[in-house]
């Protein structure tokens, strides 16, 4: 999920894997607003993903799913045109029966930023570097080099 505050109603944009298999990228336009279905929804034509990815450039999120050891299938993109720079990111888990305890497994979670389009090296320092090895079966992954940032 990424989202503009803690605050229940914030503007968000989730990439979502529900209970029944059922996978999609949703939204609320702006804080406050109600979440709109199907019209600030889209659908995975496909379901019973188990691994997910959301990348932002600017104000477009885009997400994509896969299962294990598969490519990634791309689910859908939107623009979300009031979504500030700095935003909260992470997994999320939901009920929508308050009566209902959900539980998951979220494991290898990993959040990168990347670096400016005006990077330069020479002028602001290496940023090092990190070699990992993946397991395409299972998504374990396992770090066997690691070098710190040079400035």
């Amino acid at each position: 999920m990424v989202r503009e505050s803690t605050d229940e109603k914030s503007q968000h944009i989730s990439a979502t894997l529900h209970g029944n298999g059922m996978t999609c990228l949703q939204w609320r336009v702006s804080s406050g607003a109600a979440m709109r279905d199907p019209q600030d929804e889209i659908f995975a034509k496909d379901s019973s993903y188990n691994v997910i990815q959301v990348e932002r450039i600017g104000k477009n999120i885009t997400m994509r799913a896969a299962r294990t050891g598969k490519v990634f299938d791309i689910i859908g993109s939107h623009e979300m045109e009031n979504l500030s720079d700095e935003v909260l990111v992470g997994p999320f888990i939901c009920s929508h029966n308050a009566d209902v305890i959900e539980e998951v497994k979220v494991w290898n979670v990993r959040i990168d930023k990347p670096v400016a389009d005006d990077y330069n090296p020479g002028k602001s320092g290496y940023l090092g570097c990190r070699l990992e090895i993946i397991n395409v079966f299972d998504g374990e992954r396992k770090v066997i080099f690691e070098k710190a940032r040079q400035v």
